[in-house]
């Protein structure tokens, strides 16, 4: 993990860029941050960073943190006079949930990830306030379509280590004045995105009942640890957080929509293969008891649908330790036909959704020869095994207790991640995307 190499991304703080800058003559190129301060914002800035996995057992709830890639997240300071009571701050004065006026915004500067097979930047509602909790809970809701390697805008032909800037506003105001200023001070206007929040879904402000948010920057099975750590580096990218001088009233940006779902690309011809890799597996446990599910992928409509993952789940899979119980997974590789950017299988706990065990589709070619050896399309299928002790076993991967783990008792919920559609630039079509099945194994007594 980025974070185990002790790499704390800090972008200078304290002072704002507009409390310093000298203003600038008709001659002169501005710095980015000079050409905010001309357009009335007061400028601070924040940093991009990473949380390592186990972060999460900390909190309420690890929301099914996916394990196979990054999260990284904006940490922003305060807005000028805002209430800091139970806001936890950092020892820079800084949160990765923050609220945010109506008129304010957050600003990326910096370069799209290193080759990687998926990310996006896409702000979310984090807590919403609870009147009979009199505090603030878990209010996850994706704001709108993503900004991915598909859709994002950028410099150049390569969507990876590119210029690119993102705002996140929800003011068509301050996102004009926010472009013009990267005009004058030399970006390129045609690697400018936006990020929008729509003011229907959310509670804006920075009092105490206000919504908080936060910046999902999603980055999964990057190809080159040393290229990530790389590109986190402090001078490689700037967070700004901008807020208008004079508050004032906003004109609202519409929901930011994705491209519509859906392609030519027809995995469903495959099913009467996986079906056969199904029948396999079960004559190869022979007269072992087992349980078998299957499970069919869906979107999940948080923002109107709008995000790039398509979910596949089996909840309630009870493999106690010691029991000697274990769980086969098995499915189509879309991955590997070009229908999804990134797959992965991943056990979460479902007490505290901290995950369990995972696997990518990077290690699944081969993984169901085992069953179907003389057929010619097994590669395009997985077979993968979860159990307490892998020993003995190929492609297996070992379940592990504590947090991130599984606590004594606790359920196992199975999700089955599909991400983007690459040649739609959002979630693939449900439909159009074949089932996974599983089977969990009970050994004779």
């Amino acid at each position: 993990m980025v974070a185990r190499l002790s790499l704390v991304l800090l972008i200078a703080c304290g002072k704002s860029a507009s409390d310093k800058a000298a203003p600038t003559t008709a001659t002169q190129t501005p710095t980015f941050e000079q050409a905010l301060a001309d357009e009335g914002f007061i400028v601070q800035q924040g940093r991009l960073d990473v949380l390592p996995v186990e972060a999460c057992c900390a909190w309420e709830s690890c929301y099914r943190w996916n394990p196979t890639g990054e999260y990284g997240l904006f940490y922003l300071p305060m807005s000028p006079d805002e209430n800091t009571v139970d806001r936890e701050l950092d020892a820079t004065g800084m949160h990765w949930n923050w609220r945010l006026r109506s008129d304010e915004a957050v600003v990326f500067v910096g370069k799209t990830p290193p080759p990687t097979e998926y990310f996006s930047f896409r702000s979310y509602r984090h807590e919403v306030y609870d009147e009979t909790l009199n505090g603030h809970t878990f209010g996850f809701l994706t704001l709108g379509g993503s900004l991915n390697n598909i859709t994002t805008k950028y410099v150049g032909d390569d969507p990876y280590n590119a210029d690119t800037m993102v705002i996140t506003t929800a003011d068509q105001q301050a996102d004009e004045a926010i472009r013009r200023a990267a005009i004058r001070a030399g970006h390129n206007p045609d690697a400018i995105n936006t990020d929008a929040i729509y003011t229907g879904d959310v509670i804006m402000g920075l009092d105490d009942k206000s919504d908080t948010f936060r910046m999902n920057h999603r980055i999964s099975a990057y190809e080159d640890p040393a290229d990530l750590a790389a590109w986190l580096a402090p001078d490689h990218s700037k967070v700004l957080r901008l807020t208008p001088i004079t508050e004032r009233n906003i004109i609202p940006l519409p929901r930011a929509t994705a491209p519509p779902a859906g392609s030519e690309i027809d995995v469903l011809q495959y099913q009467p293969v996986l079906d056969e890799l199904k029948a396999a597996i079960k004559a190869d446990l022979g007269d072992v008891l087992t349980v078998y599910r299957e499970s069919y992928n869906d979107v999940e409509c948080s923002g109107a649908c709008a995000g790039d993952a398509t979910y596949g789940l089996l909840p309630d899979v009870f493999i106690p330790q010691g029991s000697g119980l274990y769980l086969i997974v098995f499915g189509f590789n879309h991955q590997v036909m070009g229908k999804i950017a990134f797959q992965n299988v991943v056990l979460h706990g479902q007490d505290n959704f901290d995950h369990i065990a995972s696997t990518t589709a990077r290690e699944w070619v081969g993984s169901a020869r085992k069953y179907l050896p003389e057929h010619p399309d097994v590669d395009k299928l997985y077979a993968w095994t979860f159990a307490w002790d892998c020993a003995g076993r190929d492609h297996c991967t070992e379940l592990r207790e504590g947090c991130p783990g599984m606590t004594e008792g606790e359920p196992i919920l199975v999700m089955f991640r599909n991400y983007l559609d690459p040649a739609s630039g959002t979630h693939a079509q449900g439909s159009e995307l074949l089932y996974s099945g599983s089977f969990l194994v009970v050994p004779t007594l």
